[in-house]
């Protein structure tokens, strides 16, 4: 979702600063934050099948990430699915698999 969302945005600030001369070139960290979100996502995914001992802290940070992408985006999908990621995370047995 965040690759979407990051479509989205950048769309708009090309659009936006063709439209203001330049001005809506300085919304470009909102699809640079989102971009980074996407890639720390397909990341996440690909560690989550082999755990070792990192794969936890890197996926609490990819679920930080998902939630300042999503306050950062206005986008409500990368901000629930980044509490609900921290949620899971902390659940005990979660966090036995990835020990």
């Amino acid at each position: 979702m965040n690759g979407v969302i990051t479509v989205v945005w950048l769309i708009s600030v090309v659009v936006g600063g063709l439209a203001s001369c330049g001005i809506g070139c300085l919304l470009i960290f909102i699809p640079m934050i989102t971009g980074a979100a996407c890639i720390l996502d397909i990341m996440a995914v690909s560690k989550v099948n082999a755990p070792s001992a990192g794969v936890g802290s890197f996926l609490n940070f990819a679920a930080i990430a998902d939630i300042v992408a999503g306050a950062v985006g206005f986008s409500l999908v990368p901000l629930v699915m980044g509490i609900l990621s921290m949620v899971f995370l902390q659940k005990p047995e979660v966090q036995r698999y990835f020990a």
